[in-house]
């Protein structure tokens, strides 16, 4: 009796570890390449030392385009959203917020085909331009 119980738990053990073996290196691969598809958000700032100038989100939900000024230092701040697609061809997308630091941020609402890799950058006039953030649409 305690040699048949012994092997149906081994039985249920070797089950068990062969249906994570398939969720770990079958299923999990497939599973990996889903986000990428789905889309990405991204986001980007223009920080020279300590002071955040302005700072821009692209969400791949809706394809909203967002770039908010942070300091009221009279320089408008403009998100450049470069969009790729699978042929090696880019279109380019801005919004500029020019109100100062005030509440109102500058939007666009973009109409994109999914799947397609964003790159975002903040850039405040007469101050350059800040890092790039990479997301997909």
């Amino acid at each position: 009796m305690r040699q048949k119980r012994f092997v149906r738990i081994g039985s249920a053990g070797v089950a068990a570890a062969a249906m994570l073996g398939a969720t770990l290196f079958g299923a999990g691969q497939a599973f990996a390449a889903e986000p990428a598809a789905a889309g990405g958000d991204a986001y980007a700032l223009h920080r020279p030392g300590t002071v955040t100038l302005g700072d821009a989100s692209f969400k791949h939900h809706g394809e909203h385009l967002t770039v908010c000024d942070r300091n009221a230092d009279g320089d408008a701040v403009t998100a450049e959203l470069i969009v790729r697609d699978s042929l090696g061809g880019s279109k380019t997308y801005t919004v500029t917020d020019g109100n100062g630091a005030k509440p109102e941020c500058g939007k666009k609402n973009l109409s994109l085909k999914e799947g397609l890799e964003v790159e975002l950058r903040v850039c405040v006039a007469n101050q350059g331009c800040g890092g790039r953030s990479y997301g997909t649409s």
